[in-house]
């Protein structure tokens, strides 16, 4: 499926391919494109067929390359059977024309696809295909920066929580520690990319293009360290949870073998008295029996206290 979008009296249109002009700045969505739309992507661009359909048939690193166009592939955010993770899409840059090509939607360019629908974010048509560029990485980084923040949101409910862990909590710190891991790999593979693009000439960009991408480097840079940091906190917690359950494992354990020292101490007596002794304590005693149970309970009491004041030094 193809998406064409250029901005003209100062309206964003939707076009159809015959009706594209390569020398006006126009943007080229692609998700799964079929054969025919991938013929007609490869001659606006001048590139090879490969590059779309490997692109489609497997998952590719994050890496930018100059093959008669600006080839990016960039990870993004994007929603997977109810999960956040991180997967690429590519960008195309050619004269005019800039292209993404999706595997399936992002959530990123959905947003996008939105605003250009209902005429808005028209500054993405404003200047240059670098420009464009630019804004494009930039609203993947922000897209980035919001989950991370979510998930910072996330880590302080469950901190105030962590004395109250439950199986939901425990599921919560373990999937949001997962999407920082597979998010932070990512970033840093878009870090490479960023990386080289600042320092890549190319026809199209103008040196404010160029200084945008410097700032872009060290935006990511910062989300990067964020998701490190959350990352970090999360795997904390998750710690401290075992930390915690361990404990209270160990306390139940240790109550168990208390109970079981002041249960063995009357079984023990009890036991004796049921040999078949002629001479036994208080064996003829008419109060024999009550005097044998006051002494276990005694006992039970005297060893109940002493363990007590042993457990809460």
């Amino acid at each position: 499926m193809l998406d064409i979008y250029t901005l003209k009296n100062d309206e964003i249109l939707k076009l159809s391919t015959s009706n594209l002009n390569k020398s006006k700045l126009s943007y080229v969505r692609a998700v799964k494109p079929d054969e025919k739309e991938i013929e007609f992507l490869t001659k606006i661009l001048n590139v090879e067929k490969e590059y779309f359909t490997d692109f489609l048939e497997e998952e590719e690193r994050p890496r930018l390359e100059k093959e008669g166009a600006l080839i990016i592939t960039y990870d993004t955010p994007r929603r997977e059977k109810g999960d956040i993770v991180a997967a690429p899409i590519k960008i195309f840059v050619k004269n005019q024309v800039v292209v993404t090509l999706e595997d399936s939607n992002t959530l990123i360019i959905d947003g996008l696809m939105k605003k250009f629908d209902s005429n808005k974010a028209k500054h993405f048509f404003k200047f240059s295909p670098g420009d464009f560029l630019f804004k494009l990485l930039d609203h993947i980084n922000d897209g980035f920066l919001n989950h991370v923040n979510r998930i910072e949101n996330t880590t302080t409910f469950l901190k105030k929580k962590e004395d109250k862990f439950d199986n939901n909590w425990i599921e919560k710190v373990y999937d949001s520690s997962v999407t920082l891991s597979f998010f932070h790999q990512s970033l840093v593979a878009n870090q490479e990319v960023l990386n080289t693009l600042r320092k890549t000439f190319f026809k199209s960009f103008t040196k404010k293009d160029m200084e945008n991408f410097n700032d872009l480097y060290y935006d990511n840079l910062e989300i990067r360290d964020n998701a490190k940091i959350q990352q970090e906190i999360m795997l904390s917690l998750f710690n401290l949870q075992s930390a915690i359950a361990q404990q209270k494992l160990n306390n139940f354990m240790n109550r168990i073998t208390l109970l079981a020292v002041i249960i063995a101490v009357p079984t023990m007596i009890s036991g004796l008295y049921g040999m078949n002794f002629t001479y036994l304590p208080f064996a003829d005693s008419k109060y024999g029996f009550f005097g044998i149970l006051g002494i276990m309970i005694a006992i039970i009491i005297g060893l109940y206290y002493t363990f007590k004041k042993i457990d809460e030094r």
